[in-house]
Parts: structure tokens; sequence; C-alpha cells
């Protein structure tokens, strides 16, 4: 619901996310629908209890030991008691916003990825090496760019989980270097 998804965003923000995080939880994702986030938690159980329904709250939900709990019991009551009573709502129309900006990059990444990446260039290193087009550092914006190494580190290494903006970072000045032109990178890989 609504204030997972304000849950969600605000915890991503808060670990240094990136534009990913600031989209929240997907609405389709795969097999998974998720109906309700843009329905608040509190018409949910407004509406339980109409029709009479139960629910089951986990216990687990109070323990303010978890970064999600914090967040939910003290920071969002917080801010809508103190800054803006609609808080929860405003942080998930952040999070819709923020997925239709990253719909719009990830298709111009991955148009620039097409034009400008040279995947398995020798057959020896079919699943390990991939050549970025020097040109595209001359003619793309910097976050296309980037979003251009990411997506490459993330092919060659088969996930994206462990690569962060510091590789990310350390790969795109690569490009500006005139001496110690390798770095080395997660899951063995490195770049020259």
């Amino acid at each position: 619901h609504m204030n997972d998804q304000a849950e969600t965003v605000l915890m991503n923000l808060l670990r240094g996310s990136s534009l990913k995080g600031m989209c929240g939880i997907l609405p389709v994702r795969g097999q998974i629908i998720r109906p309700l986030l843009g329905v608040s938690r509190k018409d949910i159980e407004h509406y339980l209890a109409d029709v009479g329904q139960e629910y089951v709250m986990d216990q687990t939900n109070t323990n303010l030991e978890y970064t999600r709990n914090r967040i939910r019991e003290e920071v969002l009551p917080y801010l809508s008691e103190h800054v803006n009573p609609q808080a929860v709502k405003r942080v998930a129309e952040l999070a819709e916003s923020m997925q239709e900006v990253e719909n719009y990059l990830s298709h111009q990444i991955q148009e620039a990825f097409k034009k400008y990446v040279v995947e398995n260039p020798e057959e020896q290193f079919a699943e390990r090496e991939a050549l970025l087009n020097k040109n595209l550092f001359l003619e793309q914006d910097s976050v296309i760019v980037k979003g251009v190494i990411r997506k490459a580190l993330g092919k060659l290494a088969g996930a994206e989980k462990d690569i962060y903006k510091n590789h990310v970072e350390e790969v795109y000045g690569l490009f500006e270097r005139q001496v110690h032109k390798s770095i080395s990178l997660p899951y063995k890989l490195s770049a020259r």
C-alpha cells in the first residue's frame, strides 16, 4: 500500500540509493502486480472494519530495531504531523514520478548501449569482456554514459547487485586518467 511505498522510498533515500531506489516498489514486476500502492494503510483498515474483516499484523512490525519500522512508527508520523499531513502521499507520488523518469532513462541507456558497446569482441573472452566506444563520452550526457557503464558491468557480472555508484564513477574516471588506467571491480572484473 501507499505507506509501504513511502517507507521504502525514505529508507532507500537515507541509505544513499540511486534514482532506481527512489522508484520504490514497482506496481508491476514480472508476475507480481501490486494494485494497492495508491491506497493508504488507513483507508485499507477502514474498509476492512466496514466489512467486518479481521487482519493479522506481523508482530515484528513494532520492533524499532528495524529501520523500516522506525520510519513507519516515528519518521512518517513526525513528517505528517509537523511538515505536511499529506507526507505519505507526497513521497508515494515522488516514487511514481521517479518511475517515469527511470523508464525514460532506461530506454535512452539501452539505445546508447547498443550504439556504443561492443560485447564479446573476441570469442575467447565471450562472456567477460566488452568494449566501450570512447565517442560515447563525447556525444552523450554523463547520466547516459554512467548508465551504460553500469549496464555493461551488470551484463559482464551477471548481476548489478554489488555494482555501486563508486564502481561506475571509477570506470567513468578512467577516460580522463593519463596514468594508472586500470581498476579492479566486483565479480573479479577489471576495467582499463
